[in-house]
């Protein structure tokens, strides 16, 4: 008998975020706590009053009462921000967020996460039951459609819902990883005081939707939610449907609610007031239903008509540190790459030397005299140039020395840039631009390596997932360091982290990215930030053992491979955020990785595990994970011959470059996918040629072998590789599979199957293998067992 999931490892937290409700919220958790086991889940409170003393009694009386209850206040209001300090705080698999006001019904959380567990990875949304608890009772007048804002119930069976059904905030839970991955709530939407905005929710799982996972309703997770007098009526009715056409506008615009004033506030409120005051009796529910139409309608008007835009953006503020020691020889051009930065933006440069015995700080304060003069430009706004000397701890030290020199906003623009490495030209603005997006604190180019005479030696387009980068997984050996020249970030992010660890002297931005990755979303940029310079002597090279070392403290290799491995196993659940688009129009998208990055991935099925990656294929003979692997591509770039051409016309080379690319390599790579999927398929043994033969007699007369006019063409066009593979269903069922580009019958073979995904409408894998124990405990494709097997034996499906 399976073990229930109260007698389990808490895999729960449930979160009430609460605001000036102290006795609403006592008897919420004195009913929560009443019925949880110990280890069902986690309960934590948000409480964004703005209230000290009240909540600090609160908080004392309420931990007091019930054991293992965290109580957080927070300084800011606002239900959106308080969800998201909720899923910061986070340490479970899932999250709950349960009103103030709402009571569980026993078996809530059990009912929860048995949707997760049985629906697997396509579950990214789970909403209960909400059933309304009426204060003084349910007025006759109120029902049907009026009924939604108060209640959610279809049914007691677990359903997928589309684009067009809602979940009550009241009672909803998350996959974390998948929530943070999309970038939490969008503070610019949920209720703020006196401005009653909505649409969270929504926002956050049409953002989910868009990653191919879905969202689904059971009603074995029941709550009662009670619904005051004050809301219990006409006028009530009226204010929320003015509001929902005020969010709807914020919403499509993607407004920041900051640029609503006080006085804006008033006047939406007043308008509000002042349609209710010229209402007619509403004397029936068509009237009603009317009503809410007409004020929704005069919502949104009332918002056009306040001519809101998003604010001017302010001046950002950005601080660079360069740590240093004897480094005369090539500090110029560190120096010099970070002065020409260009943009709208204020620089402040500081270096900080760990007391240089050569001639270091001699052209340090030649830079500062020159800059202080103006006989070096400057591409910023403003720039200001300081330094110091003394000797240091090593160069983590003298990094948190010179960003203690500043005095930073939480909105300020940090990164520290080493002295032999350099910034690509623009890096700073792109880096400024992105930082401004919303859910954006954290960002990186792709990598760029060169060496001592200043060559491009390689370059890499690989992507950072965040949670590779929380488990420790971009180490080198599993997968790529992160490239810290071209790292930026805001201040508010390392305060939360807690800036760098001086415990560390070689791996400090290895954990230091880890713990970044706890708290926002690594964003990679599409182009090169910054450039690594290989140099012999130099510490990365010269103590690598040291920085093994320090990384094998903090967490061993072996749990690294392993977390690495349960991550990779599935790529296409593995997301990325990205910026797309030139600057002055960036957004932020999020997207799986592409499979491919993961060599050993394409046709291993799901009992292969990456070993190493593209860019930690050689690190062994290199020593540092950074030399180029060997192909047609680098052999090129290295030609001494092109090089030369290079230097005369390098417009040329560009164009002959890119025409080896694209009419060359990008289809060699092309047609090597497609052996590797052919290879696969041909193992699975669930394509049947003689059928695809029998229902496509064009194929037949083409003289093309089935297997890869299937992969070219059918599967596109809705072929059916068996009887009871549906290629066209498949994608609409799963539109995660379609968003990967993956053929339907190799993912189905490789991981579908295991997580309970259907091949056809006619054939459920749940229901076969339940039929059928001896397959499960065989462990094979149920489809394949049945069309081989089963169909013989007069076994059933149904």
């Amino acid at each position: 008998m399976s073990r229930s999931f109260s007698e389990a490892e808490a895999k729960l937290t449930v979160a009430v975020c609460t605001y000036r409700r102290f006795d609403v919220l006592s008897r919420c958790l004195d009913h929560l706590c009443g019925l949880r086991d110990a280890a069902s889940f986690k309960v934590l409170v948000v409480d964004n009053s703005l209230q000290p003393e009240q909540s600090e009694r609160a908080r004392q009386e309420l931990t007091g009462r019930h054991d293992g209850l965290r109580y957080v206040v927070t300084e800011r209001a606002g239900l959106s921000y308080a969800r998201n300090v909720a899923l910061e705080l986070c340490e479970t698999p899932y999250l709950a967020y349960l009103d103030d006001d709402a009571f569980v019904e026993a078996g809530w959380a059990d009912g929860l996460l048995r949707v997760f567990a049985d629906r697997g990875r396509d579950a990214g949304v789970v909403g209960g039951r909400v059933v309304p608890a009426w204060e003084g009772g349910k007025p006759e007048w109120l029902e049907g459609l009026l009924l939604a804002p108060y209640e959610l119930d279809l049914g007691e069976e677990v359903r997928r819902l589309g684009e067009d059904r809602w979940l009550m905030g009241a009672s909803i839970a998350y996959d974390v990883e998948l929530l943070r991955a999309v970038g939490g709530f969008n503070e610019n939407l949920g209720r703020k005081g006196d401005l009653l905005l909505c649409h969270e929710e929504l926002d956050a799982n049409t953002r989910i939707r868009e990653l191919g996972r879905s969202v689904y309703y059971t009603g074995r997770a029941r709550v009662l939610h009670v619904v005051q007098r004050e809301r219990i009526s006409r006028e009530w009715i009226c204010r929320n449907a003015f509001w929902e056409g005020v969010s709807e506008c914020v919403y499509e615009a993607g407004l920041d609610a900051r640029s609503f004033t006080g006085s804006q506030v008033e006047t939406l409120a007043r308008r509000c007031a002042e349609l209710l005051a010229g209402q007619r009796e509403l004397t029936s529910t068509a009237r009603l239903l009317e009503a809410r139409h007409r004020f929704a309608r005069e919502g949104r008007n009332a918002y056009g008509s306040l001519g809101l835009k998003s604010p001017d953006k302010p001046v950002a503020e950005v601080y660079i540190v360069t740590p240093t020691f004897n480094s005369a020889e090539y500090l110029d051009g560190c120096i010099s790459s970070v002065l020409s930065q260009k943009g709208d933006f204020r620089l402040h440069y500081h270096i900080q030397d760990g007391g240089s015995s050569d001639q270091t700080m001699a052209k340090v304060r030649k830079w500062q005299t020159d800059v202080e003069s103006g006989a070096v430009s400057f591409g910023a706004l403003d720039c200001t140039f300081t330094c110091a000397s003394e000797p240091d701890n090593g160069i983590y030290d003298a990094i948190l020395s010179g960003f203690d020199s500043f005095d930073m906003e939480d909105d300020a623009v940090m990164a520290w840039i080493n002295s032999d490495d350099a910034l690509m030209p623009d890096a700073v603005a792109k880096a400024v631009e992105a930082l401004s997006l919303t859910g954006v604190d954290w960002v990186c180019g792709q990598q760029n390596i060169r060496n001592e005479q200043g060559e491009h030696v390689w370059d890499s387009r690989l992507s950072f997932p965040t949670a590779l980068v929380r488990a420790g997984a971009c180490d080198g050996k599993n997968w790529a360091h992160i490239q810290q020249e071209g790292v930026f970030w805001n201040r508010r992010l390392w305060n939360k982290a807690g800036g760098l660890n001086l415990s560390f002297r070689y791996a400090g931005d290895w954990e230091l990215w880890r713990r970044f990755a706890r708290y926002a979303n690594l964003v990679q940029l599409p182009c090169a930030l910054g450039v690594f310079t290989m140099r012999g002597g130099q510490v990365s090279t010269t103590h690598l053992d040291d920085y093994e070392a320090e990384k094998e403290r903090i967490l061993p290799r072996t749990e690294r491979n392993r977390r690495c491995a349960e991550l990779t196993a599935a790529p296409e659940y593995l997301y990325t955020h990205k910026v797309v688009g030139e600057r002055g129009r960036m957004k932020l998208a999020v997207a799986p990785i592409d499979p491919y990055e993961i060599p050993g991935y394409e046709g291993g099925g799901s009992d292969s595990r990456p070993k190493r990656t593209k860019a930690a294929a050689t690190d062994d003979a290199a020593g540092n994970g950074v030399r180029p692997r060997l192909s047609l591509w680098n052999i090129c770039v290295d030609a001494p011959a092109l090089h030369r051409l290079y230097l005369k016309s390098p417009r040329t080379v560009q164009r002959l470059l890119t025409a080896v690319k694209h009419r060359a390599l990008v289809p060699l790579r092309n047609a090597w996918r497609r052996l590797r999927v052919y290879g696969a398929l041909q193992r699975t043994g669930l394509f049947f040629p003689e059928y695809y033969l029998q229902h496509n007699p064009d194929v037949r007369e083409s003289g093309m072998p089935p297997l890869m006019h299937y992969i070219l063409h059918g599967s596109l066009e809705g072929r059916m590789p068996n009887p009871l593979f549906d290629d066209r269903w498949y994608r609409l069922r799963y539109p995660d599979v379609s968003m990967t580009g993956v053929n339907p019958l190799h993912h189905f073979c490789r991981h579908g199957w295991r997580e309970g995904r259907d091949p056809c409408a006619g054939f459920s894998v749940s229901r076969y293998l339940a039929l059928n124990p001896d397959v499960r405990e065989d462990g094979g494709c149920p489809l394949r067992h049945y069309l081989v097997h089963g169909i013989a034996e007069g076994r059933s499906i149904e």
